[in-house]
C-alpha cells in the first residue's frame, strides 16, 4: 500500500498534491521536532493542500490510514 502514496511535488513552493489507492487517510504535518502543524483528513483518492503559509524548512507528513498502516514523508518547503 505504501507505493500507492503520490506526494508532488516535493520540495513545495505553496501547493502539494497527494494521490493514493484503496483507504482514507489521516494527514498530520509535523516539525523536525515532532510538533504538530496541522492536520486533516485524504478522502477520494486525491487531495491538494496549500503550505504557502508555512515557513520555509523540513516537514514530515504523517499518513494514518482508516485500514492502521503509517507512512511518513519528509517534505521540504521553499
Amino acid at each position: 500500500p505504501y507505493q500507492d502514496i503520490k506526494v508532488y511535488p516535493n520540495p513545495v513552493k505553496s501547493l502539494i498534491s497527494i494521490e493514493w489507492k484503496d483507504s482514507d487517510f489521516r494527514a498530520v504535518i509535523l516539525d523536525l521536532q515532532g510538533r504538530e502543524i496541522k492536520s486533516f483528513g485524504l478522502r477520494n483518492n486525491k487531495a491538494v493542500f496549500d503550505f504557502s503559509e508555512l515557513g520555509t524548512q523540513v516537514y514530515l507528513l504523517k499518513l494514518t490510514s482508516t485500514k492502521g498502516f503509517n507512512k511518513i514523508i519528509r517534505l521540504i518547503k521553499l
